[in-house]
């Protein structure tokens, strides 16, 4: 398998915010004699789309892998055999400008980014393992009817450039230009092995009304893809779809998902359009080909009354292929709902790698990926993805050891945006991908950049020990500028109890796979870390964490800074706190990703589901009541309505509802503990997840004489339940070996 390390373009002038350049076809003929094996390795950069004899044999949508193209270069391979002929046959190629043009991307800064330029092509075709052709000058180029395309602000197409046949055996190419060669990109050239981007499911609109001089299409769900628009068009007819997820006073509504800031105000509107000019033909079809949009309704103007039927658009949802793994259900319809947008979430942000929004932003922010990985890989069967965006994590580490907040970047986030917590992402992937798959070479492959991470940490303490630098308590309900650095619990103690704990799953991960040296230095920043949290940043007179708010305490009694005693005295205090502040959530999502954990472990599991399920904001329950279809950036502010880095809250209902624990200790020998929680709330409640030993599962329901609990155990899974204080099963114990089958549990006392 050849990755060519030779590329073209087909002009030098590329798209920027006030100017356009059409994507351009590229095209080149070949003999095939009947060879036994034709292999096509291919990429494009930003993307590509693939013809072989006229014959569309992409992937996936938006390939190949996005990536930082100065760091890794991802290549697609095909087998193109059974779409050739004896004789004359012709390889077509479509490219966008993906992120080697993202100029749609000017709030982070990739308009500015060194490696700009036109969309770049390498391939190369081995006939019988013998390199036949790579591309080079023979390729022939043409504007494309793509006058513009951008990943985030969308796609113009005019039909009537269309060149039918451009792509075919034969075609008449003449006024077509040479491609020209340009020098290859510094990245390392790998092979892609990720899920690709498919499309899944196609919506009809539910809804269509008049709105001024436009009609608002809905299709009742928040998701994330394009609309395939058909339409009996005139000559020169614009259509102009803009798309949206929310209404506002029953208007059609895209500010929340914009950048509107004074600094931009002379730049064009930051939106979502998609724009269609008609050739004049019976049924013309367009389904934009690199982009894609976060949205429920879509804005279409230019349309006749007669235009705008039912017919004229279809939603298709597209994301990473991505099957089910796991899922939790139970007596609660809120919690259910919960779940389902969880999924819904974790599905429309998931393009390759996770992002944190898909329409705004739909960059692969760090902390949004690290908070949600655990959650992800118990409901779905996406490892090929993290371990392949673990490749760029680690690529994207400056030369002192620093992470930038988004990845990929090509110099954004370096400065805003990071922090201990967002380089979280660093260790939690490997660390999960361990746990839940059983991968070990991701953690060996990334035991370099632990090692260079906590040396560079080392340089940003003070001299207390302690770390204070980057994004803290993040969205904090509670602060009156929640998007910035106003927020309850102080940066020292969330900065550095992560740092602690990123120390210790790399410790836990690395000793797991052998690497023993590296796992000392990484024991070695935990307890002096641990240290200076216990001298510096609690009161052990009042067993209080320094901040005296829901968010420090929650962070400090999780991570492990306490002794187990301890835990229990600052939980009480922890209570304390979640009533004064009348029961709601009052911590942004560093506190809120371990809240319900805490509370539950020491026997506050009410209370948890209490807070999760408030009708009022800020809770999960607030977005149920809204009729949300997944779940919002902020609880209580109006901003995204689809960010997933709060469905963390999903491994909690199949960690501590379910109480599935599985492989804590990293061992080869795996096992699990069952802890279920028997919810007051709940009458019936059951979660499930594949490893890769087979299905685990537990469920429990309440019946006249006490609780049915239902475990599954894979052949090969050492299982222990543990059952929850003031419970015992039919002969009386708390605790004892598990098999799959139904076990008979007694309440003993409350």
């Amino acid at each position: 398998m050849f990755l060519s390390d030779r590329f073209v373009c087909a002009t030098n002038e590329y798209s920027q915010l006030d100017t356009s350049v059409p994507a351009p076809y590229l095209r080149r003929e070949f003999d095939y004699d009947g060879s036994s094996t034709a292999e096509l390795t291919v990429t494009g950069l930003g993307f590509y789309e693939l013809f072989i004899n006229g014959i569309k044999i992409t992937h996936g949508r938006l390939s190949p892998y996005i990536s930082n193209s100065s760091q890794l270069v991802y290549y697609d391979c095909y087998d193109i055999r059974p779409y050739l002929v004896k004789g004359c046959n012709a390889i077509g190629v479509l490219l966008g400008n993906g992120m080697q043009n993202c100029f749609g991307g000017f709030v982070w800064d990739f308009d500015k980014t060194p490696h700009r330029t036109a969309p770049l092509l390498a391939l190369a075709l081995e006939l019988d393992g013998h390199l036949v052709l790579e591309a080079d000058e023979q390729f022939l180029t043409h504007p494309s009817p793509i006058l513009e395309d951008d990943l985030r602000l969308g796609e113009q197409y005019d039909a009537r450039r269309e060149l039918p046949g451009w792509n075919l055996p034969g075609f008449d190419a003449s006024g077509w230009t040479p491609a020209i060669p340009v020098p290859s990109p510094k990245g390392e050239k790998r092979l892609n092995r990720i899920h690709p981007i498919k499309v899944w499911k196609e919506l009809a609109p539910v809804n269509i009304w008049q709105e001024d001089n436009s009609y608002i299409y809905d299709f009742g769900e928040n998701l994330a893809g394009v609309v395939r628009l058909t339409v009996d068009g005139q000559p020169g007819q614009e259509i102009h779809m803009v798309f949206g997820e929310k209404l506002v006073d029953g208007k059609f509504h895209w500010e929340n998902i914009s950048f509107i800031r004074p600094e931009y105000a002379n730049m064009r509107r930051y939106w979502q359009e998609d724009v269609y000019i008609c050739k004049g033909q019976h049924a013309e079809t367009y389904t934009p080909s690199f982009t894609y949009h976060g949205f429920r309704y879509v804005q279409v103007k230019g349309l006749t009354a007669a235009q705008a039927t039912k017919q004229l658009l279809r939603y298709l949802v597209f994301n990473t292929e991505m099957h089910q793994n796991g899922s939790f259900q139970c007596s609660d319809p809120i919690l259910n709902r919960i779940q389902d947008m969880t999924c819904n979430s974790t599905i429309s942000n998931f393009h390759h790698f996770p992002t944190d929004c898909p329409h705004r932003e739909k960059n692969g922010w760090a902390f949004d990926a690290a908070i949600s990985t655990e959650q992800t890989l118990m409901n779905w069967d996406i490892e090929e993805n993290y371990q392949q965006w673990q490749q760029c994590v680690c690529a994207a580490q400056d030369e002192l050891g620093a992470l930038p907040g988004i990845i990929p970047t090509w110099g954004w986030g370096f400065h805003w945006g990071n922090g201990p917590a967002w380089d979280s992402v660093l260790t939690n992937i490997p660390y999960q991908l361990l746990r839940y798959r059983g991968d070990k070479q991701t953690v060996r492959d990334s035991a370099a950049a632990f090692v260079k991470y906590f040396n560079y940490l080392d340089t940003r303490k003070d001299e207390r020990g302690l770390i204070e630098f980057g994004l803290g308590d993040w969205v904090d309900p509670s602060g009156s500028a929640s998007y910035g650095s106003d927020v309850r619990a102080p940066l020292v103690v969330t900065a550095s109890c992560y740092a602690m704990e990123n120390a210790r799953q790399a410790a836990q991960a690395l000793e797991a796979v052998g690497m023993s040296a590296e796992a000392d230095l990484c024991h070695d920043f935990y307890d002096r870390m641990k240290a200076a949290i216990r001298t510096h940043l609690i009161d052990w007179n009042t067993f209080t964490v320094h901040g005296n708010c829901q968010g420090a305490q929650a962070v400090g009694i999780f991570y492990g800074v306490m002794t187990e005693d301890e835990q229990k005295k600052a939980t009480a205090v922890l209570v304390d706190m979640i009533h004064r502040d009348n029961d709601h959530i009052a911590c942004g999502i560093l506190g809120s990703r371990v809240i319900f954990h805490v509370l539950t472990k020491f026997g506050y599991g009410d209370l948890a589901y209490k807070m999760i399920t408030q009708p009022d904001a800020p809770s999960y329950g607030y977005w149920v009541n809204k009729g949300l279809s997944t779940l919002e950036e902020h609880m209580a502010e109006d901003a995204s309505q689809n960010h997933h880095f709060f469905g963390f809250v999903s491994a909690w209902f199949l960690k501590e509802i379910c109480g599935i624990e599985y492989n804590e200790a990293l061992s080869d020998e795996k096992s699990v503990c069952f802890r279920p929680h028997f919810l007051t709330a709940l009458d019936y409640a059951e979660g499930w997840f594949c490893t890769p030993e087979g299905r685990l599962s537990s469920g429990y329901m309440r019946v006249s004489n006490g609780i049915t609990l239902t475990l599954e155990v894979p052949a090969g899974v050492h299982a222990v339940c543990s059952l929850p204080e003031g419970w015992t099963d039919a002969l009386g114990r708390t605790e004892f070996t598990a098999a799959s089958g139904e076990y008979q549990l007694v309440k003993t006392h409350d």
